[in-house]
């Protein structure tokens, strides 16, 4: 049941998708550098056995996000957390966040960030 709630489909896809490339424009216009870290994150977040901390989430937390939005100073850090804040997810460590950290860090600095 919890697969059926956290399910996403293309059209949830696309908005990820523009949602990650309108953050990117601020920052790197390469298109192909764009469209891998995107890759890259929707293969993490779409791991087996990940069923809440998935991509389903990430656009849960982007409509919360766009909610407040009057209400928020730094958009695009809450926007980068939002992306990274559990990109690495195993249930069997303790050191996720530390992972996650290190992966935001490693493509952020290939995105110029």
């Amino acid at each position: 049941m919890g697969g059926i709630l956290f399910a996403v489909d293309e059209t949830d896809i696309a908005f990820l998708k523009s949602h990650w490339d309108d953050l990117l424009s601020f920052y790197n216009p390469d298109k192909l550098i764009k469209d891998n870290s995107f890759q890259i994150l929707k293969e993490k977040y779409s791991e087996k056995g990940r069923f809440y901390h998935n991509l389903s989430h990430v656009k849960t937390l982007l409509n919360l996000l766009e909610s407040l939005n009057s209400e928020i100073q730094e958009h695009n850090a809450i926007r980068f957390s939002i992306w990274f804040h559990d990109v690495i997810y195993n249930t069997k460590r303790d050191d996720n966040e530390e992972e996650s950290a290190r992966l935001a860090s490693k493509i952020l600095g290939k995105l110029h960030v």
